[in-house]
């Protein structure tokens, strides 16, 4: 458990799929990028309402994506990417955010080492990639994240000391 609520310090309980980005005092949630699957079924009196929630969540969603694409990185402040699928490296480019006091990318398949300008994040207080397929050392630097309140690195194939 913890400040994300699931398996690691960041959780990731019943929230999965779902990624938030938070900006100051404004929190978007971001449903995935994809809709897929067959539509569930519904009753014919329902249609029309249960299309349109789907409309509408088409239109939010893309939305979303635009205005994603518009925040500054100096405004980021919270990235909640937990059971989202995410696979590859954890991209370097997360250190560019300087004001990031949350990541949480805990139960994907992330692979590679942690980049080391991650360590170097100043302001970062959840630190959470918990279960994913990281390896290598970790950076003797972590022990200056000052801010640092909750460290979230098991279940990956990481080593050296904390």
């Amino acid at each position: 458990g913890g400040p994300g609520g699931g398996g690691g310090p960041g959780g990731g309980g019943g929230r999965g799929g779902r990624a938030l980005l938070r900006s100051g005092t404004v929190k978007q949630e971001v449903a995935p990028a994809a809709f897929g699957g067959a539509l569930p079924a519904v009753p014919i009196d329902n249609r029309n309402a249960h299309l349109a929630d789907i409309q509408r969540r088409a239109r939010l969603r893309n939305a979303y994506r635009r205005k994603l694409q518009d925040v500054p990185p100096d405004a980021v402040i919270e990235v909640r990417l937990q059971e989202n699928g995410l696979s590859g490296p954890l991209p370097a480019e997360i250190a560019l955010l300087p004001h990031l006091r949350t990541l949480i990318m805990n139960t994907n398949d992330l692979t590679g080492p942690i980049p080391e300008g991650l360590y170097n994040m100043k302001n970062l207080e959840i630190f959470d990639l918990f279960a994913n397929d990281l390896e290598g050392t970790i950076s003797p630097a972590i022990g200056k994240m000052e801010q640092l309140l909750a460290l979230g690195l098991g279940e990956n194939d990481l080593s050296g000391p904390l």
